[in-house]
């Protein structure tokens, strides 16, 4: 693990035609643009370079990520983002042979535990959806009310993304449909927290949701997000993208640099987002082979220093 310097940065520059952003934490925090983003990879595109966007955000479709992308003055378009909500839906889609010309929302139904751009994804690739917005508990529930006969027994798959909507009543319906194994159990991601302004705030996210159904049904669902080696597994297979050549970069050791790690690319960690170089140290000389699959290539301090490097190149 090295700082990103001028010394190193050349290199890095010659030796890789891709180069892969995660987004909040690294490019901007919320809606706010972060300084050196837009003109770095304005800069990058000049210079030939391939820009992916990858996201374990589910909140927003390709289209809608693109769009925000454009607002903030980044150079993107549909086909750079690499969200989870497509590639979810996408998933799906395979798992249960969907035609390319299905009527969108008239092919296999799924039960959904998701944000509505996960829904709209999923829908648009053909499948049918139940389940997805508020669904409370009544107020005279007793789980002994509760009967098989109230599921959907044409449900195929069930899909976990973030749900506001999130209830006891949502968690037994998921756990009773994934009571049989031939229904099939997919989620966005396995992200125990979300980004936020201040480490002291604790904002729960998807893995807290897929938890309890794990724990439920004695399931494991297949993940699509980071660290899965999905999304960038389709780069591969549809987009030629060579790993070899690819620079992953972003902010979170567990999820963007466990999974360069796991496809073998060079990466570079942002302290500008989630994680420290306190934590990328301590990773770095453990002893435990398990430790090093969290170390980054290189560090630097943000999307300005990166900028700056370029400069220099």
């Amino acid at each position: 693990m090295l700082p990103l310097d001028a010394s190193n940065f050349a290199t890095l520059l010659e030796d890789h035609d891709n180069f892969l952003f995660d987004c909040d934490g690294v490019l901007w925090k919320g809606n706010q643009l972060l300084a050196g983003a837009a003109e770095s990879l304005t800069d990058l595109k000049k210079r030939g370079k391939k820009i992916y966007y990858i996201t374990n955000n589910g909140a927003s479709t390709r289209a809608q990520y693109a769009a925000k992308c454009r607002k903030l003055g980044l150079p993107a378009e549909e086909a750079d983002i690499v969200c989870t909500a497509h590639f979810t839906a996408l998933h799906v889609k395979d798992l249960l042979n969907v035609s390319d010309f299905v009527t969108p929302g008239t092919g296999p139904k799924i039960y959904v535990m998701g944000t509505p751009a996960l829904e709209l994804a999923l829908t648009d690739l053909g499948l049918q959806c139940i389940g997805n917005g508020p669904d409370p508990v009544p107020e005279d529930f007793l789980e002994d009310d509760w009967r098989a006969e109230s599921l959907d027994k044409d449900v195929r798959a069930v899909v976990v993304g973030f749900d506001k909507h999130i209830s006891y009543f949502k968690l037994i319906k998921a756990a009773c449909y994934l009571n049989d194994p031939k229904v099939h159990f997919v989620a966005t991601n396995a992200d125990t927290t979300f980004p936020s302004s201040s480490r002291d705030i604790i904002i729960p996210g998807t893995g807290c949701i897929v938890g309890p159904i794990v724990m439920a049904c004695g399931r494991k669902p297949v993940i699509i997000g980071k660290p899965a080696t999905l999304m960038i597994d389709h780069l591969k297979e549809h987009f030629y993208l060579d790993v070899s050549r690819s620079v992953f970069i972003g902010d979170n050791l567990h999820t963007d640099i466990g999974l360069a790690n796991k496809c073998q690319m060079k990466s570079v960690l942002v302290l500008s987002g989630v994680s420290t170089l306190v934590e990328a140290k301590r990773y770095a000389e453990s002893t435990a082979a398990a430790d090093q699959d969290f170390v980054p290539t290189f560090y630097l301090d943000d999307m300005g220093t990166f900028y700056s490097l370029l400069l220099l190149s």
